[in-house]
């Protein structure tokens, strides 16, 4: 049985979709440290301290996650595992800025590191298997993703600055959209 190519221009919204991701994930650590940061100076007894051990829980997260979610790539629907990863981590952004609970806090970066391990392990394989046809297609596509994940980590920290000062606790919001974004390419761009 012959399989159906995967259009190009598809393929192309899913490495778009990643660069989206990783600004998200880059802005959301730029605002964890910010929002913390103004908690402090209100007078809340949290500091630097927690910025650290909540990177370190959103890494973790990841870490624990990304060979499990890898796995289960082979079983679920990648494009199901991929916009199901940008899903939870738009409503685990979200969840972070409507609240002043550490635990929540807690909570909400170790969703956002499990929503990275299920979302990049599954479009790595809807990449590979989307180019499986056409080597040339492949080299391009994973030299794009690359990129892309480089563009958006540069590129993160300066929007979620800027989405800082132009919305203080609003930006968790803004970030969340973005999510839904990416989570919408995904479902686009994961046909075939």
């Amino acid at each position: 049985r012959t399989r159906e190519p995967h259009p190009a221009g598809r393929l192309w919204l899913v490495i778009a979709s990643n660069g989206m991701l990783r600004v998200a994930g880059g802005a959301s650590s730029v605002l964890v440290g910010v929002y913390i940061a103004d908690l402090s100076n209100r007078g809340h007894s949290i500091g630097a301290g927690l910025v650290v051990t909540l990177a370190a829980i959103a890494f973790g997260a990841e870490l624990l996650g990304a060979v499990p979610l890898g796995m289960l790539s082979d079983v679920v629907s990648t494009r199901a595992l991929m916009t199901g990863g940008a899903v939870l981590a738009g409503v685990a952004t979200l969840l972070f800025g409507v609240t002043q609970d550490v635990s929540i806090f807690v909570v909400s970066r170790a969703l956002e590191g499990l929503a990275a391990a299920a979302g990049v392990p599954a479009l790595l394989a809807h990449l590979t298997d989307a180019t499986a046809d056409d080597s040339r297609l492949r080299a391009r596509a994973m030299s794009y993703f690359e990129l892309s994940l480089l563009a958006g980590l540069a590129l993160g920290g300066i929007v979620g600055g800027r989405l800082w000062a132009g919305f203080n606790t609003g930006a968790f919001s803004a970030l969340a959209l973005l999510y839904g974004v990416a989570a919408f390419l995904l479902v686009v761009g994961g046909v075939g």
